[in-house]
């Protein structure tokens, strides 16, 4: 994961997600125990690695490994979750796309969240819980940071090390045994969006782009469509991006003073 850290120092105390919860809609939800169990597809189809997340009330297990021509992220991770969703420990330990040591961890206690990753390390007061974005994690996280969103009924939140997370519901998604299926839109993780799949309760069913596909191993028949999908939602979003963003002009432009860099002699 590409995360962009843009520390804001005092500013990250001004708001905090639990004190924009008392908005909510809704309440929090009991944590239920199980497993998922995840299948990691490349571009191709094959099968790349997996994802394993064991739940026993509010701590969670995660075992994820990817093995794509011999590069790919491993670790180990293990939470323990509010009823808010919002990770009060976090622990991840194992090896990063390229193969360097990964000991991450985040931790929250008498007001007081710090955090050690291969970027950063730091910690900041805060007047309630806050949602920590980890570096080196898994498509997993998706998931827990769209719940913790969605079940606070908040649309976005500042978060730590900085910045701010939002989210949207792009569409429905037509899917045997989820009614409730859609697709959801995460900016603020990366330099682009994130798109995900939730089904009853916001539980994650898939993180996709164009390329890889993360899937609960029952629904990997649908990898195909959901990458077709990325490709479509993106060509959309760019349109959007165009029409907002470009400038169009009624006269003939002309640019004077300008300067062209000759490759050659190396100079202007």
């Amino acid at each position: 994961m590409v995360l962009v850290r843009c520390l804001q120092g005092a500013a990250l105390g001004a708001l905090s997600l639990a004190a924009l919860v008392m908005v909510s809609s809704g309440g929090a939800q009991a944590q239920p125990s199980g497993e998922d169990r995840y299948v990691i597809l490349s571009g191709g189809g094959e099968e790349a690695g997996h994802l394993i997340a064991r739940r026993d009330g509010d701590r969670v297990e995660i075992d994820y490994e990817v093995d794509s021509n011999g590069r790919g992220a491993e670790n180990t991770q293990t939470l323990v979750l509010g009823d808010d969703f919002i990770p009060r420990s976090w622990e991840i330990e194992g090896s990063s796309l390229f193969g360097d040591p990964v000991e991450e961890s985040m931790r929250l206690s008498d007001g007081v969240l710090t955090w050690s990753s291969q970027p950063d390390s730091g910690e900041v007061r805060v007047d309630s819980p806050r949602l920590y974005i980890a570096a080196d994690d898994s498509p997993w996280s998706q998931g827990l940071y769209a719940r913790a969103l969605l079940n606070n009924g908040l649309s976005e939140a500042p978060v730590v090390p900085g910045g701010t997370l939002r989210i949207e519901t792009v569409q429905p998604y037509e899917l045997d045994g989820e009614p409730s299926a859609a697709i959801y839109r995460l900016t603020g993780l990366s330099s682009g969006g994130s798109y995900i799949l939730l089904g009853e309760d916001y539980r994650l069913i898939a993180s996709f782009s164009s390329g890889s596909v993360t899937i609960l191993d029952a629904y990997r028949g649908e990898a195909p469509a959901l990458r077709d999908l990325h490709s479509d939602l993106e060509a959309a979003r760019f349109r959007e991006l165009q029409a907002d963003l470009a400038h169009g002009f009624d006269a003939p432009v002309q640019i004077r003073n300008v300067r062209i860099f000759d490759p050659v002699s190396l100079q202007l």
